[in-house]
């Protein structure tokens, strides 16, 4: 329990340091917090290999997208003259970040697809919009616009990734599974024979 708690708050701390570091000018901040969770997050961990793997494959699909919303002009950094067509690296940071929670206190997103999909329907676009508040990013276009093509980012991203990490990092054979948790609550198999 104090490892998912941990982890929660890392991630908090990982997209403040990202998002209000990137406002005030450090936009190095927020990429050398996530680093030090994510040196953390790594040691903790038994298949340290398919982690990392992982992460970087992960981090460079979400940036990817993130690049090509900047690209086709609904993300605008304001702050990073240089970010007209790219992300900022901050931004790669983030999706380090997020992908920590995925194989900690997201966990729960391998199992419950739907549950992944809420999570970035809801989730994405309420972190863009408060990184917006906070004067890290701005959403162009008209920002409802915006905000759709991120929840339509964040819906199909949160549920594959999870889907992914499930494939490459398997939970351990003791943790509880989702299906085993049901199981437990049906009655047991009749022995008579059925006709």
């Amino acid at each position: 329990m104090t490892a998912l708690i941990l982890n929660v708050l890392a991630l908090q701390l990982g997209w403040a340091a990202c998002v209000v570091g990137a406002a005030r000018g450090l936009p190095w901040l927020g990429p050398v917090v996530v680093a030090v969770f994510l040196v953390v997050h790594v040691a903790l961990r038994k298949r340290r290999i398919p982690l990392i793997l992982f992460t970087i494959i992960g981090a460079l699909g979400g940036y990817s997208v993130d690049c090509a919303l900047t690209a086709a002009g609904f993300l605008d950094f304001p702050l990073s003259p240089n970010a007209r067509n790219i992300c900022p690296l901050w931004m790669l940071a983030l999706w380090v970040n997020f992908l920590t929670g995925i194989t900690g206190s997201l966990a729960f997103t391998q199992t419950r697809p739907v549950a992944a999909a809420a999570l970035g329907f809801i989730g994405g676009p309420m972190a863009y919009f408060g990184a917006e508040r906070l004067g890290a990013v701005s959403l162009t276009h008209p920002r409802w616009l915006s905000l759709i093509w991120i929840a339509g980012e964040w819906t199909l991203a949160v549920p594959v990734l999870a889907a992914i990490c499930r494939r490459v990092l398997p939970p351990p054979a003791s943790a509880p599974q989702a299906d085993t948790q049901t199981a437990a609550l049906a009655p047991p198999p009749s022995s008579g024979a059925s006709t």
